[in-house]
């Protein structure tokens, strides 16, 4: 689906995936490989959207200009000063919580009101979000994301034609 889409170009161009490699890759017959790409699309993708955000900001809402320029600083500081009690203070500090809160709706607006191209790449970063979610839950063993995970992932098997898994999926959440 993504692949003809230019997923695969990108891949190639990049230098990211081999180009032998790639067909292989989206098949999902080299794992390690393909949550590599799709880590690193996934990044690209983000500091791209970071970009837009920053630019809707300054057209729709230039009061909130400045607090989202703050913290973006406050973010950039904990990568210098990377523990607990950093992540926790800019978590916590209340303009940062209303940064978070507007990048949210700057999500849904992509989502909903961007366009069909923006809309289908949204789609695909909700579902790289579910595939590093499931392996988040393996590695930590927790069941109740995997199953919000599995939950997500039931509507794209239907979608993509995945019979079997369109079947037996929904009995495996119930």
């Amino acid at each position: 689906m993504f692949g003809d889409a230019g997923l695969r170009d990108v891949a190639v161009e990049s230098g990211v995936i081999a180009e032998g490699s790639i067909n292989r890759v989206l098949e999902g017959k080299q794992y390690n490989r393909a949550v590599r790409l799709h880590k690193l699309m996934y990044e690209a993708l983000m500091r791209i959207i970071w970009k837009g955000f920053q630019v809707w900001i300054e057209s729709n809402h230039p009061d909130k200009g400045p607090q989202i320029r703050s913290t973006d600083l406050k973010i950039r500081s904990i990568k210098e000063d990377v523990c607990h009690e950093t992540l926790a203070a800019a978590l916590d500090d209340d303009s940062c919580v209303q940064s978070f809160d507007m990048f949210a709706k700057y999500l849904h607006f992509l989502r909903t009101k961007h366009g069909d191209l923006a809309r289908f790449w949204m789609m695909y970063i909700d579902m790289v979000e579910t595939l590093l979610g499931l392996i988040r839950a393996d590695r930590e063993g927790d069941w109740m994301l995997h199953l919000a995970c599995v939950r997500r992932v039931i509507p794209w098997c239907f979608a993509m034609n995945k019979v079997n898994y369109a079947r037996y999926l929904p009995v495996y959440y119930a």
